[in-house]
């Protein structure tokens, strides 16, 4: 920092430079505790979500969310190179494969979707949540997103409340 003082300022003096870095080290330590403090309230809420959930795990995804999933035809997909995240083989290497397509735009064999789906809710390549029908699971869902945002909106925005 010292450098950069003089460099910048050639003919600053000595008592300038040392309040100059004095300010730059204090500035530094105020962005430092902040960091901190938000990691720590991060932490918190993690520990929040994790006793609210308790050992439940993830539900499935509901039966009417699955059944109204796109069926994707081969002539729809530009890139016929995109892989089953399942089992690893291409979408489309056969006619008779029937294809659905998730809410997050990735593409899965039905046969092997459809049961991945009956036990998590999440897309097997990027975790987007589907709507599951355990109401006590999309409201604490809700809940985490709420904290979420007032975590990180309010340092950003001042706009939230403490957790």
């Amino acid at each position: 920092v010292l450098k950069v003082a003089v460099t910048v300022v050639p003919k600053m003096t000595k008592e300038l430079t040392i309040t100059l870095i004095r300010i730059i080290t204090m500035m530094m330590k105020m962005i430092m505790n902040q960091i901190v403090m938000d990691l720590m309230k991060m932490t918190m809420m993690m520990a929040m979500i994790k006793i609210r959930k308790g050992d439940r795990g993830i539900p499935s995804a509901s039966k009417s969310v699955i059944e109204t999933l796109k069926i994707v035809e081969k002539s729809e997909v530009s890139e016929m190179s995109e892989v089953c995240a399942i089992c690893k083989d291409k979408v489309f290497n056969s006619e008779e494969e029937v294809v659905k397509h998730l809410p997050c735009g990735h593409m899965h064999h039905e046969k092997y979707i459809v049961p991945w789906l009956g036990l998590r809710n999440t897309c097997p390549i990027c975790r987007y949540e589907l709507e599951t029908s355990d109401v006590e699971y999309e409201e604490e869902s809700e809940w985490e997103q709420e904290c979420y945002d007032r975590v990180f909106y309010s340092r950003t925005y001042g706009d939230g409340g403490e957790v």
